[in-house]
């Protein structure tokens, strides 16, 4: 039996990106934001750790943005993140089943240190494994050519690839698990991600 079932966060669980309510409320700023992080290879550096949100906001101050905007439009985002109820539903219900259920995102590092427990989502999840955290995104390959998003927990819980599911909307991530073993769904809308999940139920 598998053990672990890991499952995407963006466009899987959640569909509000980074900053995402600015487009309506503030536009100009949003664009800046599109200008300066997020339509950038910063953006990258920051989805791999090699930038924090501080160092994002320091950036941003030296375009004149104040930093305590940058945090209370964090704020604001984290605010509207919605996960379907359902979906949370039917994760307890699996976790019930014996399986653990960890959140794997290519996400910064707001994502572990502040939206992850804001949203108090160790109360649904047993763990979560973000690209911040790890170094790399889950398609990256190190230097020996071996994807290493996934490498830590796996040893840490002394699993392998084949104890494990992975549930993602992108296809080239679940092609690349599933070639190392991992039983894989890809995933486009929310019905769809709740019937792989009730699959479990049965």
């Amino acid at each position: 039996m598998n053990k672990v079932i890991f499952i995407n966060w963006f466009q899987t669980l959640s569909y509000q990106p980074i900053w995402h309510h600015l487009e309506t409320q503030n536009h100009s700023l949003f664009q800046f934001l599109q200008e300066h992080v997020l339509d950038t290879p910063l953006k990258n550096d920051w989805l791999t750790g090699r930038v924090s949100f501080c160092n994002i906001w320091h950036h941003l101050n030296t375009y004149g943005i104040p930093k305590e905007v940058i945090q209370t439009q964090t704020m604001n985002w984290m605010s509207n993140i919605t996960v379907e109820a359902e979906l949370l539903s039917l994760i307890q219900q699996v976790r019930r089943y014996g399986y653990k259920v960890v959140i794997a995102t290519n996400h910064v590092d707001i994502f572990g240190n502040y939206l992850y427990p804001y949203l108090h989502l160790e109360d649904y999840f047993d763990d979560y494994i973000s690209s911040a955290e790890v170094g790399f995104l889950k398609t990256q390959q190190d230097e020996n050519n071996n994807y290493p998003f996934f490498v830590a927990y796996l040893k840490k819980h002394q699993l392998t690839y084949q104890d494990c599911i992975l549930i993602d909307k992108a296809k080239d991530v679940t092609d690349i698990y599933h070639h190392l073993g991992m039983t894989t769904f890809t995933t486009t809308h929310t019905q769809e991600t709740i019937d792989i999940l009730n699959s479990f139920l049965k």
